[in-house]
């Protein structure tokens, strides 16, 4: 709202609404391709060698994850174990 205009976008959904609906059913796609990729049975992440997919699929996973408090931030990205993912010296 930077503009002082307010947009549909910004009205939060009512519960039940069909907004409110595809939001909820997005949700559970996201978490289902979540599950499939920590269980193994993404068929992209699958199709990599196994030294690109061992390197890169914990970064992945970690940038995805649902918990903030366990979610990857960009500054350990670029620190520890990563940084040589990264090419950052």
């Amino acid at each position: 709202m930077p503009d002082g205009k307010i947009y549909q976008s910004d009205i939060p959904s009512p519960v039940g609404s069909r907004r409110h609906y595809f939001a909820v059913q997005n949700l559970d796609e996201y978490r289902l391709s979540l599950d499939e990729l920590r269980a193994g049975q993404n068929e992209s992440i699958n199709e990599l060698p196994e030294d690109v997919k061992s390197l890169y699929l914990p970064l992945i996973l970690g940038l995805l994850e649902m918990d903030p408090e366990k979610r990857l931030a960009v500054e350990e990205i670029s620190q520890g174990p990563y940084s040589e993912v990264m090419n950052v010296d």
